[in-house]
């Protein structure tokens, strides 16, 4: 079986899982209930989840009581996924409608639109969907609880995993902070920058393999290498993400330069701001928090970036990223299954080449 053969059987296992715990936690009978469902059930790569289920049968073997939690993780995950196209006013992920977006069109489906000069919004659809996407958000944080707390295992170890998924989670908050933050900040580093997306990015997806570890009940060091390998590939992952902002050759989901319209501070906007005359840094600084920019000017913000070269930085850098990753496995290799060591050296490779 080969490795994109194995990621669809794993994701197919969290699939029927999520598609079993929705049947029985109904929301309500109305829109609520079918948007969250198709929200969670429309794409995602559930790489957190695999990243769970693999670490812990890696030192465990195989046992469908993991599943649970897994799909907990993948809750958590798409809460914070809701409540980040908020933020980011992004009205597509994975290519489909974000989860306020998706409401906005039930309510034009549902009601008739209505103007108003209020002290956020300017129309109802709007208000109601964005409301019903940070409702949405809350669920898919109860649900994560509720599969971590409700799963098959011992009490003490529920703790354990439930008390490192709090400080993982508070910790992605604390990353989006300062992704706003940096949004209005000329002057980030590149030290800030990899702070930022270590948080936002990489703890969650290194917490899942720690995570599997600990339900697995094996030692700290365990779970300390599995969480280092996880959050090297997060965090070659979230540079990749943002290099194929700027790629028109790869598929993000969302407009090419959307990140510089909002005026993220990426490493690609770092590097080149550093090798920038006085004239190009101040024309890029122009484009960059500019809604209203024209395509013309995010494609000459680009060739400025590759004229740098910023984007071949990255490309370095999230190489990196990756190779440490792998350079964890060299070091536990000995104590895990052939299989599941070649699972994760086919998984940062795939990463890399984002084929995932």
């Amino acid at each position: 079986m080969n490795f994109k053969d194995i990621l669809g059987k794993y994701k197919k296992r969290i699939d029927d899982e999520i598609g079993l715990f929705l049947d029985k936690e109904k929301v309500d009978n109305g829109f609520l209930d079918r948007a969250i469902r198709d929200y969670i059930m429309d794409g995602g790569k559930r790489i957190r989840p695999i990243a769970m289920i693999a670490g812990f049968e890696a030192l465990k073997g195989k046992e469908d009581k993991i599943v649970m939690p897994a799909i907990g993780i993948e809750f958590l995950h798409n809460s914070t996924l809701c409540h980040d196209d908020i933020m980011d006013e992004d009205i597509m992920r994975r290519n489909k409608n974000s989860c306020h977006k998706a409401f906005q069109n039930i309510f034009l489906e549902k009601f008739k639109e209505r103007e108003y000069s209020g002290n956020i919004f300017s129309k109802e659809s709007s208000r109601f969907g964005v409301s019903n996407a940070i409702i949405a958000g809350n669920i898919f944080n109860y649900f994560g609880y509720k599969c971590f707390s409700e799963s098959g295992f011992d009490a003490e170890v529920k703790e354990k995993a439930i008390k490192r998924i709090n400080e993982i989670m508070i910790g992605v908050n604390h990353g989006q902070e300062l992704d706003l933050l940096y949004e209005n900040k000329e002057n980030i580093t590149e030290k800030e920058y990899l702070d930022m997306i270590s948080k936002k990015t990489a703890l969650l997806l290194g917490g899942a393999f720690e995570i599997g570890a600990i339900f697995a009940e094996t030692d700290k060091e365990k779970q300390d290498s599995f969480f280092n390998y996880g959050f090297n590939l997060g965090m070659g992952f979230q540079i990749i993400d943002d290099i194929m902002d700027v790629d028109e050759k790869m598929n993000k989901g969302h407009e090419r330069g959307s990140d510089i319209k909002k005026g993220k501070r990426t490493i690609i906007v770092i590097k080149a701001l550093e090798k920038c005359d006085k004239k190009e840094k101040g024309f890029v600084n122009k484009v960059l928090n500019d809604e209203n920019c024209s395509d013309e000017e995010i494609k000459k913000v680009i060739d400025i970036f590759r004229q740098k070269g910023a984007i071949d930085y990255a490309r370095g850098l999230a190489s990196e990223k990756i190779e440490c990753a792998k350079d964890v496995l060299i070091r536990i290799g000995n104590d895990l299954n052939r299989e599941y060591v070649n699972f994760f050296e086919s998984l940062a490779d795939y990463f890399i080449e984002r084929k995932i």
